[in-house]
């Protein structure tokens, strides 16, 4: 479950066509969370194509970490939040691991609402990293965003922390979590997406 839950918000950020970079890293500086949180996604994810940039994760973690600085309350800024959690969390490409930091940088994504920062968030409680270990926080978090985003990996995590407990709520769940990944186009193009939302349908199905 580490690997599904750590590794899915290690790699649910994209790399799009934002423009020059060179204008963007200049915007970032001035303090727009959007252009920090594309400087930091072409870093950590260069196409190769757009920019010839090569993977640099401590360049990506400068800019995550400027857009979670910025003043705006956004999408961008939170997102940004999480991005640079995932790379402390483990400790990417040199950076040094700070899992401590990483909740840090989760909660503040969580606080506003980012699926990313809520499923980081909720991992280090369920699996006590950077944070002491909490099943009853992590089943809080997962079940707030899990409703409130109607996110996939979520809604399986709290079914999975209290299948045991109470399996009539957890079937009803993992029934959300494939309800929604149905729907969802970014579970349908992400192989680890996928394997969340085919688990939980499967969960479903053997559990019904």
């Amino acid at each position: 479950m580490k690997k599904i839950i750590f590794g899915l918000v290690a790699t649910s950020a994209f790399v799009f066509a934002y423009g020059d970079l060179k204008a963007l890293e200049k915007e970032c500086e001035n303090g727009v969370a959007k252009s920090c949180l594309a400087t930091g996604d072409t870093y950590k994810l260069p196409t190769g194509d757009t920019y010839k940039t090569k993977q640099n994760y401590e360049k990506a973690l400068k800019y995550y970490t400027k857009g979670c600085e910025a003043k705006e309350d956004s999408e961008d800024k939170f997102n940004s939040c999480s991005q640079a959690g995932n790379i402390y969390i483990f400790g990417q490409g040199g950076v040094e691991e700070n899992p401590k930091k990483a909740v840090e940088l989760y909660k503040k994504a969580c606080d506003g609402k980012d699926s990313l920062g809520c499923r980081g968030l909720a991992g280090a409680y369920y699996f006590g990293i950077g944070v002491k270990q909490d099943i009853t926080k992590a089943a809080a978090i997962s079940i707030n965003i899990c409703d409130e985003n109607n996110d996939v990996t979520s809604c399986n995590m709290f079914a999975t922390i209290i299948e045991n407990s109470d399996k009539q709520k957890a079937l009803i769940y993992y029934k959300k979590a494939c309800d929604i990944g149905k729907n969802k186009t970014y579970v349908q193009q992400d192989q680890d997406a996928q394997k969340i939302w085919q688990e939980a349908c499967n969960k479903y199905k053997t559990l019904k």
